[in-house]
């Protein structure tokens, strides 16, 4: 649990400049920053949720 604790003053700026550049994008380009923001968020909760998984089996081991 507190892997996930410690990586979150890492990912909270990352997501505040992540919307502040597609904010400054032009519209045709909104979608695509978009999508692509979600297959990077997507990829770090995945990161997070293994690291407490595996965290959750070192102590039960």
């Amino acid at each position: 649990m507190f892997a996930g604790l410690l990586m979150l003053p890492l990912i909270v700026p990352l997501l505040v400049l992540a919307v502040a550049l597609i904010l400054s994008l032009p519209s045709s380009l909104l979608w695509l920053a978009g999508s692509g923001l979600a297959l990077v968020a997507f990829g770090v909760l995945c990161d997070v949720v293994r690291a407490l998984w595996r965290a959750a089996q070192g102590r039960h081991a």
